[in-house]
């Protein structure tokens, strides 16, 4: 005993030294909330990092504008450190040319690049479901012809004698669900700052406002006239702006120097530029001679081409490079390039690259709490190369110049998620975006809660169970089979903000439905099926302004109101994410390193893909029927997510998660509708009701006995609750929202008879018994757990052989009898308070 005594000292010495390293180390668990820097942190603020403190939080999401750094930062970085918050920084000041410049990561990395290949028209047919060829150049003339030396393998060939467009209109090469096709453009974008009194200003006071779009094109002329001053072909521009309007738009001709709507190359121009045989790291291509359209953004901007109401950046509207070919010749035409300022600064531009490392190194050096610094958020494929480019290039030894540093950070969207391709699959924005950037973590919100779903028809078209699986667990599961075949980091966004919609001072409608208690911890819980190595809440709060003051057309409402004065009013929500990541934290441990193996929906009639269960030596699972009817609703029965593990290859783990969460009464409900759409935001918690808790019932195989041992129970740590059948078939009651892991583990029952072996995890718990010719063996490989409060019985002629790692819970008592034997490995196992072995007569 004095050498357990002595294990117990050093451990009590360890767990009191200090141990250095970030707050979100261990597992991230974070929120995008738009914490700003301000000269005097807002009272509100200490309070809103004092509840990210208690609700577990260990990081958020924090916005440097122009003069934050080191100015105004230094309050708030220290404030969230001293909470024990990391941060990752979303640095967007971009001051270049005043009198004391910023270069910020994020606005760098506001970079645009693509290629169109020429031949993506109507008719061609290669690569028809490969997202990197997402678009078509429509309404031309001409023929696809193979050449492997070619950009894409094809070039567009139009023959002498045959005039027309070689390149006239960019759309994106799938149709919407309702039949639409969209206009190349919004994949492109800018930099917009708006102006310090809250004015977005003249594009002229915009960083991006003496920006470039360069079109480079490539191609080749033969059998063209001998005459120098014969036309060629023409090159113009042409937009459809918001409302489908026609819009030309200027550019510069670099080579002759045109500038206007229409410029032109005649033959003797042609015959000037020069041959291009290699590219820029010496590899041969399709031998082309090439030309540089310029368009600067603020033609684009006067034409009506770009969007300046989306916050922080400017959207391209539609663009459309045009490409007449008078038919004297052949016209080969390989692509059109599209490049930004910003992308070929990337490039080029070394004092520009090495100001931003040095803010990165300086931001580094003076907090250690930073974590990630966030790219601009949702990049659309106009900025995917700059990614790869900053990650791959320009940072790629981040974390040896800044050690505290993680890397880079960005939250995708699924872009043109309407979009249906020949089989019937979405166009996968976020696998394109994994393909060409190739990050260490991919990071998505997708936001399932629309306004005018019905919450208590679940397979209904608008049905709450039916969204949750169409927008938004389907798409869990497809990234997360993506990341594990390139190795990148899986985090989802869960959604905690609605979105409320004005129609005047008083009554509006919710686009997005602000997440009630139950189902907000539900949303926070999800990714744990799915074994996410980190999560980001959007959002936790918002300030909430009078929309009779503001004029506003529309609201965010999160978890958290603050209202113009600071005050600080917590919705039930907030209660549903500090229930949720208590669970989140704790279970992390238990989830890294698992081998993930599947998740979906158990029902009634069991789990949905069953032929998923063999692997985790399960028969079948069932929500057992309630059949219950309350407030004159008829409840659904069913819907408790499960993701499928095995530690290391041997005993299963599942992670449950109860999605029947809240319904709407139908008493005093004289529309009888359960949607919400034009419930107020005050009113809009009285509305939900939760629903009764669930039982699943799983019904263990028999392999089981052969991995873990002859007795099979299931044991949730966090609950610290062994469930245990002889007849190998748990019952485990979940409450709405919440979620319970569950290891399959080796337990013992009241009376043992006989021999039985236990293996990998064992749990006992209560009074347990080993009668006459008992022969328990606790083999050398497994973690013994014996809960608070039990009492081991060994009677005479019984033997307990423990082997392996034994950790002895609080006031347990093992009695040994006259006759009976035990062995315990002392030097691994942890005794609890008040615990004891004692021999009895």
């Amino acid at each position: 005993m004095r050498r357990i005594r002595f294990l117990i000292f050093a451990l009590v010495l360890i767990m009191l030294s200090p141990i250095y390293g970030k707050h979100s180390d261990k597992y991230l668990l974070a929120n995008y909330s738009y914490f700003r820097c301000f000269q005097n942190i807002p009272d509100f603020y200490y309070t809103l990092l004092d509840s990210m403190q208690t609700a577990y939080y260990n990081a958020s999401v924090i916005t440097f504008l122009p003069g934050d750094f080191p100015q105004r930062s230094d309050l708030l970085l220290k404030a969230m450190d001293k909470h024990k918050l990391d941060v990752l920084l979303y640095d967007m000041a971009f001051t270049e040319g005043s009198k004391n410049p910023e270069y910020g990561s994020e606005a760098f990395s506001i970079a645009n690049y693509w290629r169109f290949e020429a031949e993506y028209d109507s008719t061609f047919t290669e690569n028809l479901l490969d997202d990197m060829y997402f678009y078509n150049n429509s309404y031309t003339t001409g023929t696809p012809v193979f050449n492997e030396l070619a950009s894409g393998k094809y070039l567009l060939q139009l023959k002498n004698g045959q005039p027309g467009y070689a390149f006239n209109k960019l759309e994106f090469r799938w149709q919407e669900k309702g039949y639409t096709k969209y206009n190349i453009g919004n994949e492109f974008r800018f930099i917009q700052r708006e102006m310090i009194d809250g004015r977005k200003g003249d594009i002229k006071d915009n960083p991006a406002g003496d920006d470039t779009l360069y079109i480079t094109i490539a191609f080749k002329c033969s059998n063209i006239p001998d005459d120098p001053n014969t036309e060629l072909m023409r090159f113009s521009f042409n937009g459809f702006d918001k409302a489908n309007k026609e819009c030309q738009v200027r550019h510069f001709n670099t080579y002759n120097s045109r500038y206007g709507t229409v410029s032109y190359l005649t033959v003797g121009e042609y015959n000037k530029l020069p041959l291009i045989t290699k590219d820029q790291e010496g590899n041969s291509v399709w031998q082309h001679k090439e030309i540089v359209l310029k368009i600067s953004l603020q033609d684009l901007y006067y034409a009506g081409l770009l969007d300046s109401n989306i916050i922080w950046k400017y959207l391209l509207i539609n663009l459309n490079p045009q490409i007449y070919w008078n038919g004297k010749g052949v016209l080969e035409l390989d692509y059109v390039e599209f490049e930004d300022t910003m992308y070929k600064r990337q490039k080029t531009d070394t004092e520009l690259i090495e100001a931003v490392r040095n803010r990165m190194y300086n931001l580094c050096s003076r907090y250690d709490n930073i974590k990630y610094f966030y790219l601009t958020d949702e990049p659309t494929q106009g900025q995917f190369s700059s990614f790869r480019r900053l990650e791959k290039d320009i940072f790629k030894d981040l974390k040896t110049f800044a050690p505290n540093c993680s890397g880079f950070y960005t939250c995708s969207i699924l872009h043109r998620k309407n979009v249906i391709k020949p089989n019937n699959m979405m166009y996968d924005h976020i696998g394109l975006y994994s393909k060409i950037v190739e990050p260490e973590l991919i990071a998505f919100d997708i936001y399932p809660l629309w306004g005018w779903m019905q919450w208590n028809n679940p397979t209904e078209r608008r049905g709450v169970q039916r969204r949750l699986d169409y927008d938004m667990l389907d798409h869990y599961k497809h990234y997360k089979e993506l990341c594990m075949k390139t190795g990148a980091k899986y985090m989802p966004c869960p959604q905690s903000y609605g979105e409320w919609n004005y129609t005047d001072a008083e009554n509006g409608y919710w686009a997005l439905l602000r997440p009630p208690k139950y189902m907000q911890k539900c949303l926070q819980l999800l990714p744990l099926c799915y074994g996410a190595d980190g999560i980001l809440t959007y959002r936790i709060y918002n300030r909430i302004y009078e929309e009779n003051v503001m004029k506003l057309g529309f609201q965010e409402f999160t978890t958290i109101d603050v209202s113009p004065s600071g005050k600080v009013t917590f919705r039930p929500g907030w209660e549903g994410l500090k229930e949720a990541n208590q669970k989140i934290i704790f279970y992390a441990d238990y989830l890294e390193p698992r081998e993930w193996l599947d998740a979906d929906a158990i029902l009634t009639t069991g789990y949905k893909n069953p032929e998923q269960l063999k692997p985790v030596m399960v028969k079948a699972i069932e929500v057992l029927p309630q059949k219950l009817v309350q407030n004159d609703v008829d409840l659904y029965d069913g819907y408790v997510q499960c993701g499928l593990f095995k530690a290391e290859g041997k005993y299963p783990y599942f992670m449950l998660v109860n999605r029947r969460t809240e319904y709407i009464s139908m008493v005093n409900n004289p529309t009888r509708s359960d949607s919400l759409l034009n419930v107020p935001p005050d009113k809009l918690d009285d509305h939900f009701l939760p629903a009764p808790p669930q039982t699943v019932k799983f019904n263990i195989d028999n392999s089981a006995k052969e991995i873990l041992g002859k007795y099979v129970a299931l044991y949730d740590p966090f609950s610290k609750e062994l469930f245990y059948s002889d007849s190998n078939t748990p019952e485990i009651s979940i409450d709405p929202g919440d979620g319970r892991l569950l290891q399959m583990c080796a337990t013992l029952p009241k009376k043992v008879e006989g021999k039985a072996e236990m293996n990998h995890l064992a749990i006992l718990q209560g009074n347990i018994t080993l009668e006459k010719k008992a022969d328990v063996t606790v083999k050398s490989d497994c973690k013994l757990i014996i809960k608070d409060n039990s009492k081991i019985t060994v009677k005479k002629g019984a033997k307990l052989n423990i082997f392996g790692e034994v950790e002895i819970g609080d006031n347990v008592q093992i009695q040994v009898h006259k006759g009976g034997t035990i062995y315990l490995n002392e030097t691994d196992c942890k005794w609890g308070k008040n615990s004891k072995i004692s021999g009895e007569k």
